[in-house]
């Protein structure tokens, strides 16, 4: 009998941090806005929260890579800030049970995991105010170097290499006035190789084609005559 199993919802009441330092949870499913102005809220304070100079940014598994650009958007919107990166892991236990018919023998399953977590301090240096904080701006683009410069408009290409056309006209057999005069094409290799190669082919496939009669009519000779 196949067994279904659901893992147990663990409570999520966060525990609150011993050093008094206020904490921003950045979660995968949070938007990053609302990270970065949760944090400019405990630092300026308000009719809530009261201000503070020392705020944590915590993220623990896919959400470490939105903590990061939460910290960048707060150092570059704040000057006076300074930030402090700690990176570790931890082991959960999640906890599975049985769902639907199942042997009574079976019971819950523990499976233990190593998560990975990231801690991002930011310190201010003196007491941040409405009037410090710039809005965000998005970083410009590094400007390009000019493009290579071609002689006579056009890239030169590898040296030495010049493009020959199949068939091409040769002008020196033309005549400057009046009438014009046969235009004598000029041989290429390229059609004398496949010339050439097309010859062999054609004189094996008529060899393969007389090996093949010849086989035929041996065995026809050999065959017994029904009725002899």
């Amino acid at each position: 009998m196949v067994t279904k199993f659901r893992r147990v919802q663990k409570s999520a009441n966060a525990a609150a941090p011993e050093d008094g330092v206020t904490e921003v949870r950045v979660t995968s499913m949070g938007r990053v806005n609302g990270f970065v102005d949760e944090a400019i809220e405990y630092l300026v304070g308000s009719e809530k929260h009261a201000a503070t100079k020392e705020i944590r940014i915590m993220a623990r598994g896919t959400a470490i890579a939105k903590a990061v650009i939460v910290s960048e958007i707060l150092s570059r919107r704040i000057p006076c800030l300074s930030q402090e990166v700690e990176l570790g892991s931890s082991d959960v236990e999640d906890v599975f049970e049985p769902v639907g018919e199942h042997d009574e023998e079976v019971g819950n399953v523990t499976q233990v995991r190593i998560v990975p977590s990231l801690v991002v301090t930011l310190r201010a240096d003196k007491k941040i105010k409405e009037e410090d904080i710039r809005e965000h701006q998005f970083i410009k683009r590094p400007v390009l170097a000019d493009p290579p410069a071609y002689r006579s408009g056009r890239p030169t290409g590898r040296p030495g290499y010049r493009f020959r056309p199949k068939n091409r006209k040769n002008p020196s057999s033309t005549k400057a006035a009046g009438g014009t005069t046969p235009v004598k094409v000029v041989a290429d290799s390229t059609t004398e190789d496949d010339s050439a190669v097309k010859k062999q082919r054609r004189d094996r496939r008529r060899r393969n084609r007389g090996k093949k009669e010849q086989d035929a009519g041996k065995v026809n000779a050999e065959a017994p005559q029904v009725g002899a």
